[in-house]
């Protein structure tokens, strides 16, 4: 599994919020591994830069948690701050959740579930 190899950080709109927040506690106390977590569209200049500049980089993967929402400006920010990251040389993963916001927050916590489960018992 490839985010074993890496630093995840993990990254789903503010409507998804306790599903990024889900993914790091499982990871950080479940598997043991160091995973951070974030908002986007939120990016700010500094932090898309110390993702395509840092030399250090390369020891994360962005898992990015993507889901179409309620409102098209949010998709359109959202489209536009992934595709940046998605240009640069960076391990990342895209995971497209579709549905409705509740069916949208439980898949990915199903989703955090499931890949924990498989990290911990060694797939």
């Amino acid at each position: 599994m490839r985010i074993n190899r890496f630093i995840p950080v993990i990254y789903c709109t503010g409507e998804l919020r306790a599903v990024h927040k889900r993914w790091k506690m499982l990871l950080n106390s479940a598997a043991g591994k160091l995973a951070f977590s974030g908002e986007g569209p939120e990016f700010d200049h500094n932090e898309i830069v110390s993702w395509t500049e840092d030399d250090n980089r390369g020891e994360f993967i962005l898992l990015m948690i993507r889901a179409k929402t309620d409102c098209p400006l949010l998709d359109k920010i959202t489209d536009s701050a992934f595709g940046v990251l998605s240009e640069k040389d960076l391990e990342m993963e895209i995971l497209e959740i579709p549905g409705e916001i509740l069916e949208r927050g439980l898949c990915g916590l199903i989703l955090a579930d499931a890949t924990v489960d498989c990290i911990v018992g060694g797939e």
